[in-house]
C-alpha cells in the first residue's frame, strides 16, 4: 500500500513546481526517512504546508483545511525558531501522516473541477498550474499554436494562420522544440518542424477583462544564436512571485529551415522572424482572454532573442505589437545576428542534398522531399572550426517579396520610438573561450591563428581578399596579445577580444544609436554579479567558482527560472533575484528601471559622440554609474575593414527616401560621410550612411500661404570633395533678425561619391547628384518649415563653391533655384574638374583584389569591400603632402540616362540667375602654411620638378614629363625668379598657390558667367583679418589679429563654424554684422547692400574689361576695384595647362600605372 501511494503521489505531484518539497514530505511520510532532503526542512515544511492551505482552500474542503491548519501551527513556531531535533521532527510528522491522505482524497475531489480554461480565437484550452518561487499558483497553457504546423508544402513558408481545432486543446503538455542542435548535450538534434507553439503564464484569470484590471505582458524571445533553443526553457517563477504580468514565451523556426532563402518571391528571406511577428500578432489578439494589456507588451529577449527584440524595434511588420523592449547580450549590430550570403548558401545545401539548383522553384521543391532533420543539420557545413561561426543562418535582408521583415541593413532604419533597457554581461566572451581552452583549441588556434580567428570572430565569409583577412586577423592578436601567445596566462585577453568582438561594442554601438535617434529613453547595464550558479557550471564546472566570472546568459537566471539550472538557494543569490526582478519589473510597468536611487542610473546619451553611459551592478551589489568613451573597444573595432554591414545591392545613384513609421527624431545630427577630417590629421570619419540634411527655422506657421513664406537658403559644405559635412555650418549669426529657413547638406565624398566605370555600369557624379536629390527635397517639402519654395539662394564654400556654380551649369538642377552665393571656388578651379576618373576606379578595384575585365565585375565587388577601406584608397592619388588634395570630385559623364556634366564647364552655359561671388585676400596661405611646417620647404626646392605638378595639379593632365618639367620652370621663374622657397618668400609662394588654386580661376567664372546672363554678378575680396582664422585653428602661433586672411576666413562671419569661437570683441562683431547684411540683402532681392550702392558695380559684361569689384579692408571700407589681371590671369591662362580638354576618351583607354601614383 505505502509503494502504490507513493509511485501515485510522485506522478500527480511531479508536474508542480517546488517538487522537492514535495520529495521531502513523501520521504519522511511514506520511507520515515530523510535520504533526499534538498534544501532544510524548515524551509520545505513550511512551504510546503502553506501550499497545502492554499490548495484545499481553493478546493472548499474546510474539514480538510482545519486539520492542515492545526497540524501546521502546532509546530510551525518550532520550526520557524529551529527548536526541534530530527526525532522530534518525525515524531512531529508521523502525527501529520494522516493530513497527506486528506490530500489525496482533496486531489481527486477537486482535480477535475478545477481546471483553467479559456477560449482564444481557434478555440478552447484548458491549462494547469505551476507555482512561483514562493508558492504562488500560475496558471500556466503551454504548448498553445499560433500558426499552422510549418510541414511538408508549408515548409520554407510564410507562417500561416492556425486553423480552429475541434473540442478543449490541451495545454498541460509543452510543445516540441523547433529542429536545432542542443548546447547543453553536445550539439545533440532536437526537437521537430511540427514547433509553433507558445507558452502563457498569468497569475490570474478575470471574468471581466476590462482595460482597468488587464495586466502588462511579456513576450520573451529564446536565445541560440538562431539555430537552437526553445521558449519553455524560460518560465517566469521569478518574475511573477508578486508580479501582475502575463508572461508568454514563443517558439520559431531555426537555422536553414527558419532561415534559408532563394533571394527571390519563391523563397523570401526570414521566416524564422515572420514566425516571431506571427506569434506577436497573435499575442495581440488573444492575451486579453488571460488577463493581460494587448496596449501594454514588453518584449524581452536573450542572445539571439535579443538581437530579435532589436528587429522587431526596426522592422516594418512589428509595428504596433509592442510598447517596450527589453534587449540582453545581443543587438542587429553584433556580427553573428545579420548574416551574408544566405542565398549561396540555401544553393550550397540544396545541391550537397542532390537538389538541382538551377532555379529556385526546383531549389525549393526538391527540398521540401528531403527530410527535414536532414536539412537542419546541414548548417554545420558552414561552421568549419569548433562550431563556428556559430550562426550561420539568421536574419537577412530581403531583397523581394510583397511584405518585408527587413528591407535594408539595420543601421540605415530608424528604431521604433519606445523605452529601452539594455545589458550585457561583464565577461560574455568566457564560455566561448572556455570551451575552446577544453578541445585543444589553444594549441589550433595558436598554430592556425589566421585561418582559424575569421572563423571565431565571423569574418571569414565577409572578406574576400585573402591578404586582407591576414592583415586584420594579426592586427586583433597585436591590439589584444602584444607579442603574446595564447595560454592559460592569457586567458583574460581572449576572454576580452571574444567579449569585445561578438557582443560588447555592437551592443554599445546598438544603445548609442537607438537612443540618438529616438526621444524615449534607452537604460543599459553592465551586470557583474557571479553566484553560485553560472552557465559555465553546466559546460565545465571546475572552470567556475562563486565570484570569478559573468557570462553569456548569466544574468537572465536572476529574472527567468532557466531549464536545467537549480532554484536559487542562498540569501546572496535570492537578494540578486529580487534586484533583477524588481529592474524588469519597474521597466516593464513605467519604462524605466528602479535601483531605489534613480538619479544614478541616467539614459544614453541622445547625442552619439558623448561617452557612453550606463550602470555597473557589481559583485557586492552595489549600482555605479559610469561613463565610458570607448566601450567594448568600439574604436579599435569600428576602424578595422569588416564588412557584415555592406550595402546589399542599393543603386549607385540616390534613392528616394524610404517611408518611415512613428516619428522620426531630428535632434541629432546625421553622420558625415565617410572621409577623411582635414582638422585631426586626415584621420577618417563618418558613415555611409550619411545622406542627411538639417533644416533651422525661426518660425513655424500653420497656414503656409504665398505672403508669409520666408525665403530660403541652402549652404553646400566644402572640403574638395573629400571631407567636411552640412553641421558645421550653422545659421546663428544670419538668423540672428532674418526670417529666413536655412538648409545645410550631407552627400557622398571621394571615391564613394565620385567613383565611375565610365559607363552606364557606374555613371560619374553621384556626390553631385545627391546635392540634386536634396535640392529636389527642398523643392517638395521646405514649405512645412515656412520657406518658400520659389525664393532659394544656393551657397557654398571651397567645393561648396565650385558645386554651386556645377549647379548653375548641370541640366539636373534647372528650377531648384533662383540665387547663388560662390565664396573661394568655381568650376573652372583645377582641383575641382577631375581628369581619368575611370581609370583611377579601376585602379582602386585592382588595388583591392578586385577583378577589373569589365565595370558589373568591378562594380559587383567593390560593394563587398568596406567603405572605409575604399574611402582611405584616394591616398593613392595624393603622392606628396596630400597634394593634389581633391583627386576625386566632378567630371564629364559619357553615359547614363540623365547626366549631372555633359560636358566641360566652360561649354555650357550657366541659368541667368543673381550671382554673389568672393575670395580671400591671401587664398593659398593655409597650403603655404601646411607645406612649411616639417620639411616642407627644403622637399619641394630639392624635388621642384617633381613636387610642384602635385602641389598645383597639373600632373595626371600633362602626360609629357618635359613639358611638365618647362611649367614647372616656368612657374619657378615668374614668382621666384632666381630665389628658392625660404621664410622670407613665404608671402611669394602664398601668393603663387592664391593664384593658381583660387584667383584666377574664380575672376574667370566670375566674367564668364556676367557675359553670358543679363542677372548681375557681383564679386568682392575679403581682407579683413580678426581674433580667429582658420590659421589659427591649425597652427596658433603663426597667426596675429591683422596679419593675413585666408581661405574661408570671410564664412566665419556669416556662418557659425564648427570649432570656431562666437566674435567676442566689437570690431569682429560689427564686420559680422556687415557680412550678414550683404548676404541677406542679396538673398532677399538679388543686390547685396553696403550702404553706398553707388560704389559696388557688377562685374562687366564684356569678359575682356577689367574685373570689377570692391575690397573689404582691416579698415572695415569699402574700395571699388578695377583689375585687369586678377590673380595674374594673363599669366596661368597662357600656359598650356589641360584641364579642361576636350573630353572623348575611349573606354579601353590604357594608363600606366605609375602615373597615378
Amino acid at each position: 500500500m505505502k509503494i502504490r501511494l507513493a509511485i501515485y503521489l510522485q506522478s500527480q505531484f511531479s508536474q508542480l513546481p517546488n517538487t522537492k518539497h514535495l520529495h521531502f514530505l513523501y520521504h519522511i511520510m511514506i520511507k520515515g526517512r530523510l535520504s533526499k532532503i534538498y534544501l532544510s526542512p524548515k524551509t520545505h515544511f513550511i512551504r510546503l504546508m502553506d501550499q497545502l492551505i492554499d490548495f484545499c482552500t481553493i478546493a472548499c474542503l474546510s474539514k480538510i483545511v482545519s486539520e492542515i491548519i492545526i497540524c501546521y501551527l502546532a509546530y510551525s513556531n518550532d520550526l520557524r525558531t529551529h527548536s526541534f531535533t530530527i526525532f522530534q521532527l518525525k515524531k512531529m510528522l508521523n502525527t501529520c501522516k494522516i493530513v497527506l491522505f486528506y490530500l489525496i482524497a482533496c486531489f481527486l475531489t477537486c482535480s477535475a473541477s478545477d481546471t483553467p480554461k479559456v477560449r482564444v480565437s481557434s478555440g478552447e484550452i484548458s491549462g494547469g498550474y505551476e507555482y512561483s518561487y514562493n508558492g504562488r499558483k500560475i496558471y500556466s497553457f503551454l504548448g498553445i499554436p499560433y500558426a499552422s504546423p510549418p510541414v511538408q508544402n508549408y515548409r520554407f513558408k510564410e507562417p500561416q494562420p492556425v486553423k480552429p481545432w475541434l473540442g478543449v486543446w490541451n495545454a498541460t503538455i509543452q510543445g516540441s522544440a523547433c529542429l536545432g542542435p542542443d548546447y547543453a548535450s553536445n550539439f545533440k538534434f532536437v526537437g521537430q518542424e511540427d514547433c509553433l507553439y507558445l507558452n502563457v503564464y498569468t497569475p490570474k484569470l478575470p471574468q471581466d477583462n476590462t482595460p482597468d484590471d488587464l495586466m502588462d505582458v511579456v513576450v520573451h524571445i529564446h536565445g541560440g544564436a538562431f539555430v537552437g533553443g526553445q521558449g519553455i526553457s524560460y518560465s517566469p517563477q521569478y518574475l511573477l512571485d508578486i508580479n501582475d504580468f502575463v508572461y508568454v514565451s514563443i517558439n520559431y523556426r531555426l537555422g536553414v529551415l527558419g532561415f534559408a532563402t532563394t533571394g527571390d518571391d519563391i523563397l523570401p528571406a526570414n521566416n524564422g522572424m515572420k514566425d516571431q511577428v506571427a506569434a506577436l500578432k497573435w499575442i495581440k489578439q488573444n492575451i486579453v482572454v488571460f488577463g493581460g494589456n494587448p496596449n501594454s507588451v514588453t518584449i524581452t529577449g536573450i542572445s539571439a532573442g535579443a538581437s530579435s527584440v532589436h528587429y522587431h524595434m526596426i522592422s516594418p511588420m512589428s509595428n504596433g505589437l509592442f510598447n517596450r523592449a527589453i534587449i540582453q547580450s545581443g543587438s542587429a549590430f553584433c556580427h553573428w545576428s545579420y548574416i551574408e550570403n544566405v542565398a549561396q548558401k540555401t544553393q550550397y545545401i540544396a545541391n550537397i542534398l542532390g537538389c538541382p539548383t538551377n532555379n529556385s522553384v526546383d531549389i525549393v521543391e526538391c527540398l521540401r522531399s528531403r527530410p527535414g532533420s536532414v536539412i537542419a543539420k546541414s548548417f554545420i557545413e558552414f561552421m568549419p572550426w569548433k562550431y563556428n561561426p556559430f550562426s550561420p543562418f539568421g536574419p537577412t535582408v530581403e531583397l523581394t517579396g510583397d511584405e518585408k521583415f527587413l528591407p535594408d541593413i539595420p543601421e540605415k532604419l530608424v528604431p521604433y520610438d519606445i523605452p529601452v533597457l539594455m545589458s550585457v554581461s561583464r565577461d560574455e566572451g568566457f564560455d566561448t573561450a572556455i570551451y575552446i581552452m577544453n578541445e585543444n583549441g589553444i594549441n589550433e588556434l595558436n598554430d592556425n591563428w589566421n585561418e582559424y580567428l575569421p572563423h571565431l570572430l565571423d569574418y571569414n565569409y565577409t572578406i574576400a581578399n585573402e591578404k586582407l583577412r591576414t592583415k586584420i586577423s594579426q592586427d586583433i592578436k597585436k591590439f589584444y596579445f602584444g607579442d603574446k601567445t595564447l595560454s592559460k596566462e592569457t586567458m583574460s585577453n581572449l576572454v576580452e577580444m571574444i567579449t569585445d568582438r561578438t557582443f560588447g561594442y555592437a551592443i554599445s554601438k546598438a544603445a548609442q544609436q537607438i537612443a540618438a535617434k529616438n526621444t524615449a529613453p534607452v537604460y543599459f547595464q553592465e551586470f557583474g554579479y557571479s553566484g553560485n550558479y553560472s552557465v559555465i557550471t553546466n559546460v565545465d564546472p571546475k572552470s567556475y567558482s562563486r565570484g570569478s566570472n559573468v557570462t553569456h546568459a548569466d544574468e537572465i537566471i536572476y529574472v527567468l527560472k532557466m531549464k536545467n539550472y537549480p532554484v536559487h538557494d542562498n540569501e546572496e543569490d535570492t537578494n540578486m533575484m529580487k534586484t533583477m526582478v524588481n529592474i524588469w519589473s519597474t521597466f516593464i510597468k513605467n519604462g524605466v528601471p528602479d535601483i531605489g536611487n534613480s538619479d544614478i542610473w541616467l539614459p544614453v546619451s541622445k547625442n552619439p559622440t558623448d561617452p557612453f553611459r550606463f550602470i555597473k551592478i557589481t559583485q557586492q551589489q552595489t549600482f555605479e554609474a559610469t561613463e565610458q568613451s570607448n566601450h567594448g573597444n568600439y574604436a579599435f573595432w569600428s576602424n578595422l575593414p569588416l564588412t557584415e554591414f555592406n550595402e546589399v545591392n542599393v543603386p549607385e545613384e540616390p534613392q528616394p527616401v524610404n517611408p518611415w513609421l512613428g516619428i522620426w527624431n531630428a535632434t541629432i545630427p546625421g553622420s558625415a560621410c565617410l572621409g577623411p577630417d582635414y582638422e585631426s590629421n586626415f584621420k577618417l570619419a563618418g558613415q555611409e550612411d550619411c545622406l542627411y540634411l538639417n533644416v533651422y527655422t525661426p518660425k513655424l506657421q500653420k497656414k503656409n500661404t504665398p505672403d508669409v513664406l520666408m525665403d530660403v537658403i541652402v549652404h553646400i559644405h566644402g572640403g574638395a570633395f573629400m571631407s567636411g559635412q552640412g553641421i558645421a555650418f550653422g545659421p546663428q549669426y544670419l538668423l540672428d533678425i532674418n526670417d529666413f529657413v536655412y538648409v545645410s547638406i550631407n552627400y557622398r565624398l571621394g571615391v564613394l561619391g565620385f567613383a565611375t566605370t565610365g559607363d552606364n555600369i557606374l555613371p560619374a557624379n553621384n556626390g553631385m547628384k545627391d546635392q540634386v536629390a536634396a535640392l529636389r527635397w527642398i523643392k517638395q517639402n521646405i514649405v512645412v518649415f515656412g520657406g518658400n519654395p520659389n525664393s532659394v539662394t544656393i551657397t557654398g564654400m571651397s567645393a561648396g563653391a565650385s558645386s554651386v556654380h556645377y549647379h548653375m551649369i548641370s541640366p539636373m538642377s534647372k528650377g531648384l533655384f533662383n540665387r547663388a552665393i560662390l565664396q573661394s571656388g568655381s568650376a573652372f578651379c583645377p582641383w575641382s574638374y577631375t581628369e581619368n576618373v575611370a581609370q583611377k576606379t579601376k585602379y582602386i578595384a585592382n588595388m583591392l583584389g578586385c577583378p577589373t575585365n569589365n565595370s558589373e565585375d568591378i562594380v559587383e565587388c567593390l560593394r563587398s569591400r568596406p567603405g572605409p577601406v575604399i574611402t582611405q584608397s584616394f591616398i593613392e592619388f595624393t603622392p606628396w603632402r596630400f597634394n593634389p588634395f581633391s583627386p576625386f570630385g566632378p567630371t564629364v559623364e559619357l553615359a547614363g540616362e540623365e547626366k549631372f556634366l555633359p560636358d566641360i564647364p566652360e561649354k555650357l552655359d550657366p541659368y541667368d540667375i543673381p550671382v554673389l561671388m568672393s575670395l580671400n585676400k591671401e587664398e593659398g596661405l593655409i597650403i603655404a602654411k601646411f607645406i612649411m611646417h616639417g620639411n616642407g620647404i627644403n622637399e619641394l626646392n630639392d624635388n621642384w620638378n617633381e613636387y610642384l605638378p602635385h602641389l598645383l595639379d597639373y600632373n595626371y593632365t600633362i602626360s609629357n614629363e618635359k613639358l611638365r618639367t618647362k611649367i614647372s620652370q616656368d612657374i619657378k621663374k615668374f614668382y621666384f625668379g632666381d630665389k628658392t622657397i625660404s621664410k622670407e618668400t613665404m608671402s611669394t609662394f602664398a601668393k603663387l598657390l592664391s593664384d593658381r588654386i583660387f584667383g584666377y580661376a574664380i575672376s574667370k567664372a566670375a566674367q564668364h558667367i556676367s557675359s553670358k546672363n543679363k542677372s548681375p554678378v557681383y564679386f568682392h575680396e575679403f581682407g579683413y583679418s580678426g581674433n580667429y582664422s582658420i590659421l589659427a585653428f591649425g597652427d596658433p602661433k603663426s597667426y596675429s589679429r591683422g596679419s593675413s586672411v585666408t581661405h574661408s576666413d570671410d564664412t566665419m562671419y556669416v556662418l557659425n563654424m564648427k570649432n570656431y569661437p562666437v566674435h567676442d570683441n566689437e570690431q569682429d562683431t560689427n564686420m559680422m554684422k556687415t557680412m550678414v547684411n550683404i548676404w541677406s540683402t542679396f538673398i532677399k532681392n538679388g543686390v547685396p547692400d553696403i550702404g553706398n550702392s553707388d560704389i559696388w558695380l557688377p562685374v562687366s559684361k564684356n569678359p575682356t574689361d577689367p574685373l570689377r569689384f570692391i575690397k573689404i579692408t582691416q579698415q572695415q571700407t569699402f574700395e571699388a576695384t578695377e583689375q585687369s589681371n586678377h590673380g595674374n590671369y594673363a599669366f596661368w591662362s597662357n600656359l598650356p595647362l589641360t584641364e579642361f580638354s576636350e573630353v572623348n576618351v575611349p573606354e579601353d583607354i590604357k594608363i600606366d600605372s605609375q602615373s597615378l601614383i
